[in-house]
């Protein structure tokens, strides 16, 4: 199965389990405004069991959505692995400037990405106005009050974006730079302790340490201002729709019935915009990691094809060879004749 074929099998799942996230309001709708009215037993217990086996259905495909997406991650890296390791080996030849990338790290966090619970969040983000249309169909100014807690909410993430980037990726960058310098220090410890070079070293480590955990701290103060407010402002816009609904009931404009069935949508509508608020960071970290893996691709080409040379006969002849270290830019050894 391609990776393309699967993302269009894991839209298909999406597709049908958030269908069936509305079973729950539904029947809520049924229990209020049908059994409570008829007080009727039987066809309590019928919806009852409807509601039941489509609840089993969502988990299985919910499962089923789940075990594509790590199969998807596994050959994901499976596919680039060979060759990623391969051109992570060439470059070695490069010296120790190699060290600074990290391809082989960056294909696994792309890979957790990938088998984790973020992709089949952004795949649910779409159903959001479907959730928001359902409330309108309730009633007009429920469907007002939840596109305006959307909207909120909607901010609060773009603003966790926007605010977060720039402080994380300095803070990832002076962390690479401090574990440089920390594996530059310890792999030439003799002869920095020779000429007395240890406590500017370990100067110049802190002052790396301190301003990424710097950079760091805002950028975790801020995501986490953002999460918790939108947290909050979640529970709270979910409250007031249910008391708006409760006035509507009073009025006899919305059945109960309504009332509950719009807070209990109004939530499975945020819900997937604030899963994208919690796993944001680890988007950010996948988007960099797949910029990075590029870039490396560019940097390292793979090997062409090579030329098929005829068996060895037992006899070698070399004349005017040159030679030199990798990335040379001259022969050390030139004119070799044997």
């Amino acid at each position: 199965m391609t990776a393309k074929k699967a993302f269009w099998g894991i839209g298909i799942f999406s597709f049908f389990v958030n269908l069936l996230m509305l079973t729950g309001p539904l029947y809520m709708l049924q229990v209020y405004d049908r059994v409570l009215a008829s007080r009727s037993v039987e066809t309590l217990l019928v919806i009852s069991l409807i509601m039941a086996w489509l609840y089993i259905c969502m988990g299985f495909l919910d499962f089923c959505r789940s075990r594509v997406l790590v199969r998807v991650a596994n050959k994901f890296e499976k596919a680039l692995g060979q060759r990623t390791f391969r051109i992570w080996l060439k470059q070695g030849l490069m010296g120790r400037g190699a060290a600074r990338h990290q391809p082989l790290n960056d294909l696994s966090t792309m890979r957790q990405f990938l088998s984790g619970n973020a992709p089949g969040t952004f795949f649910d983000l779409p159903w959001v106005p479907v959730y928001i249309g359902a409330i309108f169909i309730l009633h007009w100014q429920l469907g007002v009050l939840a596109i305006f807690g959307s909207i909120v909410i909607l901010i609060s993430a773009l603003y966790n974006e926007w605010g977060t980037r720039k402080p994380m990726m300095e803070s990832m960058k002076l962390r690479r730079a401090e574990q440089a310098l920390a594996q530059q220090a310890h792999r030439n410890a003799d002869t920095i302790e020779s000429m007395g070079m240890g406590d500017h070293m370990r100067r110049r480590w802190e002052d790396l340490n301190a301003r990424g955990s710097a950079e760091g701290q805002i950028s975790s103060d801020r995501s986490g201002g953002s999460t918790a407010f939108s947290k909050a402002f979640r529970m709270f816009i979910q409250s007031a729709i249910l008391g708006l609904g409760g006035y509507l009931a009073v009025k006899q404009i919305i059945t109960p019935g309504a009332m509950i069935a719009g807070s209990i949508i109004l939530g499975r509508a945020l819900a997937p915009i604030q899963m994208v608020i919690g796993q944001w960071r680890g988007f950010n970290a996948s988007r960099d990691a797949y910029g990075r893996l590029n870039a490396f691709y560019e940097l390292v080409p793979e090997d062409g094809e090579s030329t098929q040379l005829p068996a060895p006969k037992g006899h070698l002849s070399v004349e005017h060879m040159a030679a030199g270290p990798p990335g040379a830019q001259s022969a050390v050894l030139a004119g070799l004749n044997f």
